[in-house]
């Protein structure tokens, strides 16, 4: 029923990943801007089309960065990224089993870890 949110969109391919970017994907950017034009409107002092324009690349940045760090420490323990996703309200990355996550769950969960501890370093950035 919500295939659209998350599974319909545009494909292409980027060395060598395929790339999904989702309807559902382009109406959460379209959330974003509405809630960061109520803000506006509500005596913020900000050019709207800049605030919208910089959130939206924020929030497409941080997903993109937090996902490509799962995938990039699977690739330290041999994985490969088989696809990446931006959908409704979130991203995923798509990374091929290796016999190095079955036999060990140490590397599985530095992979696990990877993501959030991105959001950590994106955060420690943007506090400077």
């Amino acid at each position: 029923m919500f295939k659209f949110l998350f599974s319909d969109g545009w494909t292409f391919g980027l060395y060598g990943v395929s790339v999904l970017i989702s309807y559902g994907f382009v109406f959460t950017l379209l959330i974003c801007y509405w809630f960061a034009r109520s803000f506006v409107k509500n005596g913020l002092e900000v050019n709207s089309k800049t605030l919208n324009f910089l959130g939206m690349l924020v929030v497409i940045a941080s997903l993109v960065f937090h996902e490509l760090n799962h995938g990039l420490t699977a690739g330290l323990f041999g994985g490969q990224i088989d696809k990446i996703g931006l959908v409704f309200l979130g991203a995923y990355v798509s990374i091929s089993d290796t016999p190095l996550f079955i036999q060990n769950s140490l590397p599985a969960l530095v992979v696990v870890f990877a993501g959030p501890a991105s959001n950590f370093i994106l955060a420690a950035i943007c506090a400077k």
